[in-house]
């Protein structure tokens, strides 16, 4: 796996790259069991709570980004999009009752966000069959070491 595997962290976010990596290409995981020692005296962990656990979750958006494309921005688009119908109800209503629109820029702002929705639905399409042919690729790379 190795020899396939794209590193790109390299601090404590590491262990969560190799994890994703791992399930993406469903390769076999084992748990391995080791002995804990307490730390010598005098010695101070390397480890800041806050900021390696900041640097981890800013990975694993990262990591659900690349590698579950469709589904973040499908969800960025569903916000988008109920957004946009929220406030257009009541311009849309306004327009069936009068025929007349006095809400121009919230007309504007509802069509703006419906677009940026559609649009990011579009990319998350195109950006998951992306994923999915460098899954397969990196599948076979990995089968054929």
């Amino acid at each position: 796996m190795i020899k396939s595997f794209p590193a790109i962290s390299n601090g404590f976010d590491i262990e969560t790259e190799l994890s994703v990596f791992a399930l993406n290409l469903k390769l076999p995981v084992r748990e391995i069991e080791t002995d804990f020692f307490d730390r010598v005296a005098g010695t101070q962990s390397k480890l800041s709570t806050f900021k390696d656990g900041f640097k981890i979750g800013l990975r694993m958006l990262s990591l659900f980004k690349d590698f579950r494309p469709f589904l973040l921005f499908s969800l960025i688009s569903t916000f988008l999009i109920f957004l946009s119908l929220f406030l257009g109800v009541q311009v849309i209503q306004e327009f069936l009752a009068t025929a007349y629109v006095s809400r121009v820029p919230t007309a504007l702002l509802c069509v703006g966000l419906m677009v940026l929705g559609f649009l990011s639905f579009a990319c998350g399409l195109i950006l998951d069959s992306m994923s999915n042919q460098r899954r397969e690729n990196l599948r076979l790379h990995y089968l054929r070491d």
